[in-house]
């Protein structure tokens, strides 16, 4: 499921939470896999790339929880999973956009 959400500069805690699919939503089986989450944007130009707590890897469920260092920047943010099989076996998962606003 693809996450659209808006939150505030420096906010921490927000959670970013995914099920990972294939083109036929069949579950990815992150068995043994390294995830991560890349958000690239903002104002400048920022890219991060951040590793996923794995929930349950047969469904395909992870999640990562937003720091106020990963909320720095205001602007728009696309979203992409990283899922590291190992060797040179890699797939992506475009996971939808994040909005970061200044505060008040």
């Amino acid at each position: 499921m693809a996450v659209s959400k808006h939150i505030k500069k420096n906010d921490v805690g927000n959670q970013l939470s995914f099920t990972l699919t294939d083109q036929d939503d069949v579950a990815l089986n992150l068995t043994g896999a390294t995830v991560k989450v890349i958000l690239a944007g903002g104002y400048t130009y920022t890219k991060l790339e951040r590793t996923c707590v794995i929930d349950s890897a047969v469904a395909g469920t992870c999640h990562y929880i937003l720091t106020a260092e990963d909320t720095s920047v205001p602007g728009d943010y696309s979203i992409e999973v990283n899922i590291d099989y190992g060797g040179s076996e890699f797939t992506t998962v475009t996971q939808g956009d994040l909005r970061i606003v200044d505060t008040l």
